[in-house]
């Protein structure tokens, strides 16, 4: 799953794959993590609320999965601990805590 990662992150980051066979990267992929990395879930289901951070358990557990994306702010719903969001700094905290998590367990 890591090679598919890191082709991602390579595409986001040059807009290119020109020289990567995405065909041939998707025949080698599992049905498993095909649909792992279809799979999106709300980002509220690997908060610790405690911390407002990532739970390393939560995140190995959607890991093992190959879960392919977040989506949300935990704050979707309301309110967390009379907190209504986070500031850019935050952000980049708690999204720099969950993709070290997610490459850890992957």
């Amino acid at each position: 799953m890591k090679a598919f990662q890191l082709i991602l992150i390579f595409f986001l980051l040059y807009g290119t794959c020109s020289s990567i066979d995405i065909h041939q990267l998707l025949k080698n992929m599992t049905l498993e993590q095909k649909i792992g990395q279809m799979t999106q879930l709300d980002i509220s289901m690997v908060i610790d609320y405690r911390t407002l951070m990532p739970d390393p358990n939560k995140v190995r557990v959607a890991a093992s999965y190959g879960v392919g994306s977040y989506i949300n702010t935990p704050f979707s719903g309301g309110p967390i601990n009379g907190i209504v969001g986070f500031n850019v700094s935050q952000w980049i905290s708690f999204i720099t805590e969950l993709q070290k998590l997610v490459l850890q367990y992957n």
